[in-house]
């Protein structure tokens, strides 16, 4: 809900950042153009006479002629090289039968009847061509060669692969032999006699007794086979393989038979270490559950003796009510102090007490109850503590108020005040809350059936998970803050205890008085009367007496729940001599789950699988390389022809321009929180391009640029505050930076002096960035805009020059805005 509230207040104050916002702004920046400038050629080249020269053309065919026989010669040998790395490649002889083909019929694949003229053309033209075509035969060559290369290390690999194919296969063997012969001797089984005399199963099998596998003609080394005798070989121990794995499968049921054995044995010895850990488990748990019963009994014996009276006599759960003066009392215990629960209905974390509680509750001594360090380092609370004794929800639910004695008698002659006891219901609710209050608590803590609530506590829950894991450092720890969280609860009680009491108002508090009330003469007729209670009045020195009146409360005491300092200490004495065994049952618990944690069953022996497969892999064989057949086709020279002469020429020059101009925008800027918001808005501007050399040098007289867009920011303050006043709007301070995005309609508009003016539009992005600044209603802000779409504008000039007028990253335009929030 706190979350919730902060989240609302966070937008509630965010929500003065908001509004429409009106703009105005100046914004400066370079602005690039370029100047086309066309001129006419100053001279003319004479119209140069060819001449045909057949003996330079025919010298030129020819050697291109030579080098592309040369080429195909080249490319034979390469494909002969290519056949005798592998001479069964069917690929590799379609390739030779294609170059001996090209080589009896040169003209079959070219343009040579292309070439039969007799068109003279430069030298250095021919001298060019010969040369390129050249280079282009050799580049041929060269990338044969290096296919070649390529195909011989895919060869090597391929057999290099083939050979470790085989040598893994050997070790495989070996290994699924290994494993046969350790299943077989686990079981008493004879391997010779299963497989076979010399079985390489029961043997092993090393590359020196190939012979008795492989051909007799094969080398003795495995790097010296060929790819067929690596498949031979394979195919043969696969074979072996599929014997050893069929003599395996007839014997698996012997196998099974003794697995079986093993298995039960297994079984049955887990079983009875679960039994074990399960008994010893639960041996301290009760033992632990034992000490808690010394506490709970403890705090029943207390109410029943003390706080009902059974001590003294009387049953206070069973008085009726009383009238004084014409005023009735609904009940007899009406009255009490229990400022000392207010601790225990408070502890819950995830629930809060909804009773009513007096402002004036202190505790004296001890005070509250303080949580044992052992129980904050094992992740507990005070919750935890208290809960191992009451069911803390219940009584949340249950007891109706917790209160100093004085707040429900209300005024009285001699008796003290109660304005101090808070925001207090009506004395007739009060009282009938303490009578709710004793009522409940009698029919719990003094129910025979109430034995403490440890068996629902997160402290019982995690001693058993460390029983169950064998956490024996934790399980001790634990057990040694519950028995420090015992002596402290009843300590808590001893110096804090809980006091019944009947009110006696405006009344005699002793039975000699005529007038006396009623329950001050039931209180007095009994024969502990005047009893001590084992708590001693600080103000007197001495004890608290049963029947006693109490001027503060303005009411006699007729019960107690606490305890005396021997009551407490004969407790501590019982809980510390229970610890012993407590200790010595979780020792034995988390010897007994060690045992079962660390049990290792029986090795049970199946039937080996085989990691090598018998099936012979096929190595995927490299492929033939795809070398041209055939030399680069003689290329067609062409014809020469006369040039034109050309007289133009183009350059241009650049100049900088200086864009000045002001701008106007208006939107609506929100805010999700004081440090984050979008704004969208319309924008409006003018700009002026200054260009003095242009301006000099044509009628050109002015140049603008007129933008409507459209565009939307994101707002990032890292500083804001906001006062609100209580009349007036709030106080603002806010610093921050902004960026987005603003889609731009631009119209550039060029007047001549002596011309009509010229117009040009287009689109464009510009990416806005920048810083601002906020106070009250009023905001300044700073930054650019560049342009993220290159654009160019060109605008033709009187002078014969184009005006070309660019947009891109390279110019920037940085602005200043005033801004004013409605």
């Amino acid at each position: 809900m706190i979350l919730c509230l902060s989240i609302l207040e966070a937008h509630s104050l965010a929500s003065y950042l908001d509004g429409n916002f009106l703009s105005f702004g100046m914004d400066a920046g370079g602005g690039d153009v370029m100047e086309s400038v066309s001129n006419l050629a100053t001279s003319t080249k004479e119209e140069q006479t060819y001449k045909l020269e057949q003996s330079a053309f025919e010298n030129a065919l020819s050697q291109l002629k030579s080098n592309r026989n040369q080429t195909i010669n080249t490319l034979q040998g390469i494909v002969q090289q290519l056949l005798g790395t592998d001479p069964t490649s069917s690929a590799l002889n379609h390739l030779v039968a294609q170059i001996n083909d090209l080589a009896k019929n040169p003209n079959s694949k070219d343009l040579m009847s292309n070439l039969n003229t007799s068109l003279q053309t430069y030298q250095d033209y021919l001298n060019g061509m010969i040369s390129s075509y050249e280079s282009q035969n050799q580049q041929i060559i060269q990338e044969a060669q290096a296919k070649l290369k390529v195909y011989e290390a895919k060869v090597s690999s391929y057999t290099a692969q083939n050979q470790a194919i085989l040598q893994k296969a050997i070790h495989n063997f070996n290994t699924y032999n290994t494993q046969i012969q350790q299943t077989f001797k686990a079981l008493g089984i004879e391997c010779a006699k299963v497989m076979g005399a010399n079985s390489p199963t029961c043997t092993g099998l090393s590359p020196k007794d190939l012979d008795y596998t492989f051909p007799k003609n094969f080398p003795t080394k495995i790097t010296d086979f060929t790819p067929s005798q690596t498949i031979q070989a394979l195919q043969s121990l696969g074979a072996q393989l599929d014997k050893s794995i069929k003599v395996v499968s007839e014997n698996a049921q012997a196998i099974n038979n003794a697995n079986q054995e093993i298995a039960q044995k297994g079984v049955e010895e887990m079983k009875m270490l679960l039994q074990a850990k399960t008994q010893d488990i639960t041996q301290a748990l009760n033992n632990v559950m034992g000490l808690s019963l010394i506490i709970s009994n403890a705090f029943h014996n207390a109410w029943v003796n003390y706080a009902n009276g059974k001590l003294y006599g009387i049953d206070n759960a069973s008085e009726g009510s009383y009238t004084y003066k014409g005023t009735t009392y609904d009940n007899f215990v009406n009255n009490s102090w229990n400022c000392v629960l207010k601790q225990i209905v408070d502890s819950d974390p995830n629930s809060s007490y909804t009773g009513f509680q007096a402002s004036n509750c202190s505790l004296v001594g001890i005070g509250a109850a303080k949580l044992p360090p052992q129980f904050k380092a094992l992740g507990l609370n005070l919750y935890n503590m208290w809960n191992t004794l009451f069911n803390v929800q219940e009584m949340q639910a249950k007891i109706p108020a917790i209160m100093n004695s004085n707040c429900a008698p209300g005024n009285g002659v001699g008796g003290a005040s109660w304005h101090n006891c808070g925001n207090t219901p009506s004395l007739q609710t009060m009282q009938n809350d303490m009578t709710k209050f004793f009522n409940f608590m009698n029919g719990y803590v003094g129910s025979v059936s109430f034995n403490g609530n440890f068996a629902n506590s997160e402290v019982y829950t995690k001693l058993e998970g460390y029983l169950d894991t064998g956490n024996l450092s934790d399980a001790k720890q634990l057990v040694q803050g519950y028995q420090q969280a015992a002596k402290n609860m009843i300590s808590t009680f001893q110096d804090n205890p809980v006091w019944i009491m009947s009110i006696v108002p405006n009344g005699s508090p002793t039975s000699d008085v005529p007038d006396a009330s009623k329950n001050v003469k039931d209180c007095w007729s009994s024969q502990f009367a005047g009893a001590n209670f084992p708590q001693i009045n600080t103000n007197t020195g001495k004890p608290y007496t049963m029947c006693g009146y109490s001027s503060w409360a303005r009411s006699i005491l007729v019960g107690y729940f606490g305890f005396g300092k021997s009551t407490a200490t004969s407790i501590e004495q019982a809980i510390s001599t229970a610890l012993g065994p407590v200790n010595t049952a979780i020792q034995n618990a988390i010897n007994a789950t060690k045992a079962y944690k660390n049990y290792k069953p029986p090795q049970a022996f199946s039937v080996p699988n085989p990691t090598f497969q018998p099936q012979v892999p096929t190595p995927t064989s490299p492929s033939a390389p795809l070398i041209s057949t055939n030399a680069t086709p003689l290329p067609q020279l062409k014809k020469p022809t006369i040039p034109l002469i050309s007289f133009s020429t183009s350059n241009f020059r650049s100049s900088s321009s200086l864009r000045l101009g002001m701008h106007v925008s208006g939107g609506y800027q929100k805010y999700f929180s004081p440090f984050l918001g979008i704004a969208y808005y319309g924008y409006l501007a003018y700009r002026y391009a200054y260009m003095a050399r242009f301006i000099r040098n044509s009628d050109l007289t002015d140049l603008n640029r007129y933008t409507l867009g459209f565009g939307a920011n994101l707002l990032s303050n890292f500083y804001t505050k906001i006062s609100k006043r209580r009349f007036g709007s709030a106080r603002i301070r806010a610093y921050g930076m902004f960026g987005g995005l603003l889609g731009t309609f631009n119209i550039y508009g060029a007047h001549f002096l002596h011309d009509k003016a010229q117009m040009r539009t287009g689109f464009n992005v510009d990416a806005v960035a920048g810083l601002q600044m906020r106070v009250d209603r009023y905001k300044w802000s700073m930054g650019v805009r560049i342009p993220i779409i290159q654009k160019a504008q060109s605008i033709p000039l009187d002078n014969g020059e184009n005006l070309e007028i660019l947009e891109n990253y390279k110019h920037p335009q940085f602005f200043l805005n005033f801004t004013t929030i409605f």
